[in-house]
């Protein structure tokens, strides 16, 4: 076994950005299918004959199977360490991209979600239990920052080159793409991610085991469920937003999904640097909440106002990607090395089930009225819900200091 200054990507100051980028993309690859899917929805729509209730369960078939199996996969990491988990994931993640790309029906795009949705189960668990075993704290808000933005990098480049990609040769070549990049992070991962250092006999015994997680964590879980609903519902359906109720084209409708991904970016990097030295977690996951839904309001008058509110709706919306950042932040600060993948599961379990009980909802409502304005106004509801949760855990704590969770 390897020490965690023995990996290659760990060597110097370039070795933490190239370590980091890494996690970042495997992030990216596990995540990026629902995205994906709600970029190339006029495609599906247009070829397969999909409703948009339909394109929502798609994503709500990853999404779940991703959140049943996150705690699973959290114990699996602890057990069998972050490299393995993460190796597996590319694995898994490059499968699910090609299942997906050449499905023919609507049946077999559901198997192909549930493939991405097992990769999507150990994104979380596996870079969190890699930046607590080699990370140092002081770093690992600005790492947690850096890998979570993988996501919103891979939606960036998606809005742009999947559209593109899908009118030159079609959109099951434009799905495949991402699942090459799957496999040459399975190549890098194999050669770069360090072995992971061994526990200490005192709590080898003890991984994956149930050893009392912080009360904290359960409120993380809690709001990223709140979270999961608003965020899963933006990324699947804003460019056909933009399109059917804004009067963009399809390529435009794309930009809007970069947008929101570049503001994303910036927000889970600069968030999670932020938290890393704030009272308590519960401020900055309350600032994010009302920021996120400020920007909901503004995508919400868009349909009235014209097509450029669009693009500022999703910019400040997009802060609410921001919460990952920061909830698994405080989840590695708050729980031992041996505990990282089990507690990571656990908020991943109630981000995940938002994320697969967001878009039929909200694509059930459009397809029920005809119209976007229901949609919003649930996910403006679900915001301030979860800026009041926040609240509430703050009171609670009021008496503590510090970043320990209760």
């Amino acid at each position: 076994m390897s020490s965690a200054s023995d990996g290659p990507l760990l060597r110097g100051h370039g070795g933490f950005y190239g370590f980091t980028a890494l996690l970042a993309s495997a992030m990216a690859v596990a995540i990026f299918s629902n995205a994906g899917l709600g970029i190339l929805a006029r495609f599906l729509i247009d070829d397969l004959g999909l409703t948009r209730t339909e394109i929502g369960w798609l994503s709500t078939a990853g999404s779940l199977a991703g959140a049943l199996l996150s705690p699973a996969a959290g114990k699996y990491a602890d057990r069998v360490g972050g490299r393995t988990t993460i190796i597996g994931v590319f694995a898994v993640s490059a499968a699910g991209y090609v299942a997906l790309g050449v499905a023919p029906t609507l049946g077999l795009l559901f198997v192909g979600a549930l493939v991405s949705g097992i990769g999507q189960s150990g994104g979380n668990p596996s870079t969190n239990k890699l930046i607590g075993l080699h990370i140092p704290p002081g770093r690992r808000g600005l790492a947690t920052g850096i890998k979570q933005s993988g996501v919103q990098v891979a939606i960036f480049l998606g809005g742009i080159i999947l559209p593109t990609v899908a009118l030159a040769w079609g959109w099951r070549v434009a799905l495949i793409l991402p699942g090459l990049v799957a496999m040459v992070c399975l190549v890098l991962a194999v050669r770069f991610v360090p072995n992971d250092p061994p526990l200490p006999p005192r709590i080898r015994g003890r991984a994956g085991t149930k050893t009392p997680i912080p009360a904290g964590i359960k409120w993380m879980a809690t709001d990223a469920a709140l979270n999961g609903m608003i965020v899963a519902s933006l990324v699947t359906y804003l460019p056909l937003y933009a399109e059917e109720s804004a009067g963009l084209g399809i390529e435009a409708a794309g930009l809007v999904a970069s947008v929101f991904a570049f503001s994303g970016f910036i927000s889970r990097i600069s968030w999670a640097h932020f938290a890393e030295r704030t009272r308590h977690f519960s401020r900055p996951l309350l600032l994010i909440s009302s920021i996120s839904t400020a920007g909901l309001v503004l995508l919400w008058m868009a349909q009235s106002f014209g097509p450029w509110l669009v693009f500022v709706g999703a910019f400040v919306g997009a802060t609410g990607v921001a919460f990952n950042a920061v909830a698994f932040l405080a989840v590695i600060g708050s729980v031992g090395q041996h505990d990282a993948g089990r507690a990571t599961g656990l908020v991943g379990l109630g981000f995940g089930a938002g994320l697969a009980a967001g878009p039929p909802l909200f694509g059930f409502t459009v397809d029920s009225t005809n119209d976007y304005q229901l949609g919003f106004l649930l996910l403006v509801a679900i915001g301030v819900a979860a800026a009041a949760l926040m609240v509430a855990w703050g009171r609670q704590d009021r008496d503590r200091t510090g970043r320990k969770l209760s």
